[in-house]
């Protein structure tokens, strides 16, 4: 948490896996979290696949002011469409 709230504070950025691990299916509220006391926007990631290939499709960037729960809420419904099914497979 430290680390990443000084990368934030420092103008960096923190990339972060909000079902807490990389095969969760559980939003936690850890970077609504960070994202609150970093005052930085969270930018929604969707990562699927498409035949062989993987797909990665950003979403508008989501404000962390409204409440932790509500940041996370919010934030899941956005990775929930962009991480969805993208078609036939590519060739």
């Amino acid at each position: 948490m430290r680390t990443a709230l000084r990368v934030l504070k420092a103008g960096g950025t923190v990339g972060i896996f909000p079902q807490g691990t990389r095969g969760g299916a559980e939003m936690q509220g850890g970077v609504a979290l960070i994202a609150a006391k970093g005052r930085a926007p969270i930018l929604p990631a969707g990562i699927s696949r498409r035949g062989k290939a993987w797909v990665i499709r950003f979403g508008e960037p989501i404000s962390p002011r409204g409440g932790i729960k509500a940041v996370t809420a919010e934030l899941a419904e956005v990775l929930t469409g962009l991480s969805g099914p993208l078609g036939d497979p590519l060739p």
